[in-house]
């Protein structure tokens, strides 16, 4: 038989119990067969078919999925960078890129730098939305579609907000968000808003400091928690991004870090580290590395060494980029999501890459220090003179701070005029191209008490009525501005009230509408931005008519 053969039927078979057919069963193209599957052909193999090989030698090909990158808001004129490394292949197959991109009206000369990479360029030349489009070949599949939007303007670009990484805790975990690498083009400082989305059955969860951008809040119950965050530059919105925090009773998904993007000089002697060490398990699990080079520049001969370590190394032999994945696994049978980073080899001019010191915490007092910022580790393959631009990109509600002493520098500094968060951003230049911005939180903690909640006191009307509520009592030893989160917590049986009859639920006067006899429950949880109050109860009993409110 040839390689061309194939399965006439296998329908009716009947099996031994060491596999053997015995009867019922016309097979043809039996070796073709193994070989298409034990060789990591494109044959798609069941579990019907699991008399002729074993399950180890059929492994399924999966279709990669393509993912073009974060949408972006920019300048006329500026070079954009796409990003589809964090495409992926399921069986972890190197992977090829195709890009398309589609122009605005009056467009002449925007055109992708390379449409078979994962991170090509173009300048936009006109204002508009531009539409790249991403499939990925594993070499037997292709991926459907991803299309991102690059809207270029002339004068205020819309913020980019970003969420942060998913993130998988235990439950009852404190869980702290990170909005800090939203971006602005134009460098204007930011205001962030963040929504609880939804949240599990029965979980009283509450975002403390909503307007921070790095909110907490406590993971309560088991289940998923997703965050919605909405920057603003001073007069534009961006589009809401979301997160997802998952919460197990037992073993945690770990969460795999490949560690920043690289741009490194072509070289056969130097080696390119990859680093997972941020790579974390919420239950503190040992992990264990799996690297993988997905994709590499035609004819490279690049190969990974140390792909089972937490770093991993290759040598960038030829110019373009190069993408490696990683995957951890905490023991326990739980694999991580697979993350990727790009690294990006010229023989010309490298993009510098900006870093930033780590994040600095320091207590309130009367005479704060003055806090100096370090982008001195700020590197560029090509060893050019560096150029900084540091911006405050977010300061604590009722700061005056605007800029910082020194913004040119490596090492700016400020003094604090409030507790809270601070988030500053950098941008390095070697002279000929921007570094991508990085940012670094420097949070003030007060001596600060919680709030504390006051729900009001019981009330009885008619069913049917609406009732206001008042958390006018609700105080702060510091005179904090809070915030409020009321929520219905209980209704009586055949009661159709849902969280919509509680209007106006984080204002400090909320109104709940009744529709049956019996008692509502609602509770109230205050927050000064930095801590949150004790839940307060406060109880609603609807009465059938107006003579049962006589003494209430």
């Amino acid at each position: 038989m040839t390689q061309s053969s194939t399965l006439a039927s296998a329908r009716g078979a009947r099996f031994s119990s060491d596999g053997r057919v015995l009867s019922g069963a016309v097979v043809l193209g039996f070796a073709s067969l193994l070989t298409g599957c034990g060789g990591g052909g494109t044959v798609a193999c069941s579990a019907g078919l699991g008399f002729l090989v074993s399950a180890a030698a059929c492994k399924v090909n999966y279709a990669p999925v393509a993912n073009a990158g974060p949408l972006q808001n920019v300048h006329v004129s500026k070079p954009v960078t796409l990003d589809g490394s964090q495409s992926k292949d399921r069986n972890n197959s190197s992977l090829t890129y195709k890009w398309t991109l589609k122009v605005p009206t009056g467009s002449t000369s925007a055109k992708l730098s390379s449409d078979t990479i994962a991170n090509p360029k173009f300048t936009p030349d006109v204002p508009g939305v531009y539409v790249a489009t991403l499939v990925v070949n594993d070499g037997k599949l292709g991926s459907d579609p991803s299309t991102v939007n690059i809207t270029a303007s002339i004068e205020n670009s819309a913020p980019v907000a970003d969420a942060g990484t998913p993130q998988n805790v235990v439950v009852k975990s404190l869980v702290m968000l990170d909005g800090t690498g939203s971006t602005d083009v134009d460098e204007n400082m930011l205001t962030f808003k963040w929504i609880m989305l939804s949240k599990p059955e029965g979980s009283n969860a509450v975002l403390s400091a909503a307007w921070s951008p790095v909110p907490k809040f406590t993971a309560d119950v088991v289940g998923n928690y997703v965050i919605g965050l909405t920057v603003n530059d001073g007069k534009l919105d961006s589009v809401q991004t979301a997160v997802t925090v998952t919460a197990a009773e037992k073993n945690s998904v770990p969460v795999a870090n490949a560690g920043v993007n690289q741009n490194v000089v072509v070289s056969t002697t130097a080696d390119v580290v990859l680093d997972g060490t941020a790579s974390s398990d919420a239950d503190k699990d040992f992990l264990t590395y799996k690297w993988v080079l997905i994709s590499k520049p035609e004819n490279s001969q690049a190969v990974l060494v140390g792909s089972t370590a937490n770093k991993a190394t290759f040598k960038a032999d030829l110019e373009g980029t190069y993408v490696a994945t990683l995957l951890v696994n905490d023991g326990k049978g739980a694999d991580s999501e697979v993350v990727a980073t790009t690294v990006t080899a010229s023989r010309v001019n490298s993009v510098p890459v900006a870093r930033v010191g780590a994040n600095q915490t320091i207590k309130w007092s009367s005479t704060l220090p003055r806090v100096t910022l370090d982008g001195s580790f700020s590197t560029d393959a090509d060893l050019n003179r560096l150029y900084y631009r540091w911006a405050l990109m977010s300061v604590p509600p009722d700061s005056k701070l605007t800029t910082l002493t020194g913004a040119d520098t490596d090492s700016p500094s400020f003094t604090p005029d409030k507790a809270g968060v601070y988030v500053a951003s950098l941008i390095v230049n070697d002279g000929k191209e921007d570094s991508v911005a990085v940012a670094t939180t420097i949070t003030v903690e007060s001596n600060n008490t919680a709030p504390v909640a006051n729900a009001g006191t019981a009330q009885t009307v008619v069913a049917g009525a609406s009732v206001a509520l008042s958390g006018a009592l609700t105080a702060d030893a510091e005179g904090d501005r809070m915030t409020y989160v009321w929520t219905l917590t209980s209704r009586p049986t055949g009661s159709t009230v849902s969280g919509s009859f509680l209007t106006n639920s984080t204002t400090l006067a909320p109104t709940l509408k009744t529709d049956v006899v019996g008692v509502y429950v609602v509770t109230l949880v205050a927050s000064d931005g930095r801590l949150s109050s004790a839940v307060a109860t406060v109880s609603v009993t609807a009465v059938s008519s107006a003579t049962g409110l006589s003494g209430s």
